[in-house]
């Protein structure tokens, strides 16, 4: 989501500045659109389906992840959904994950206004500067989730760093 955002905020003031802001809809909806054509055809639900690989390339791939390619064959097992969510973890994955959401989102809905009445800069005119929180947070993500795993490996426990990792 961050370096969508990092391309997708300035495109849409360019094509803000330079055209109009329905353009920017209209681009992107076509864009979902083409992307969901590619996706649709060259996906499939298992390695075992997928006409495109080698025999050696499937089988290292079902290995690597423990599948096996008569996992068609085997029985569905129920979700206990009523665990799921009375579980305080799940639950507190959920509000952690909408805060987080809401965040995002709101700096990505306002930031241009922000920008244009408090800063008096144009997105348009520089749309960098606008991306750069959104860039900064895609080369840190990676960073701390390498971050996360040597903790869990050497220090502390799964659960700590999750909490670190959360704040």
């Amino acid at each position: 989501s961050y370096a969508g955002a990092v391309l997708g905020i300035p495109l849409s003031g360019i094509l803000t500045e330079n055209l109009n802001w329905q353009v920017a809809f209209y681009f992107y909806g076509a864009v979902g659109m083409i992307w969901f054509c590619f996706w649709w055809y060259l996906s499939y639900e298992r390695p075992a389906i997928c006409p495109t690989i080698t025999e050696v390339e499937r089988i290292y791939i079902e290995e690597s992840i423990g599948e096996s390619s008569s996992i068609a064959n085997k029985t569905w097992i129920k979700p206990p959904w009523m665990k799921f969510f009375t579980s305080s973890a799940v639950w507190a994955i959920i509000v952690a994950n909408f805060c987080r959401s809401w965040s995002f989102y709101l700096l990505i809905n306002n930031q241009a206004e922000y920008f244009r009445e408090a800063l008096k800069y144009s997105v348009g005119k520089n749309a960098f500067l606008a991306a750069l929180p959104h860039l900064i947070m895609s080369c840190i993500v990676p960073f701390a989730g390498k971050l996360a795993d040597y903790l869990r490996r050497n220090y502390l426990s799964t659960t700590v760093v999750r909490k670190i990792m959360n704040c």
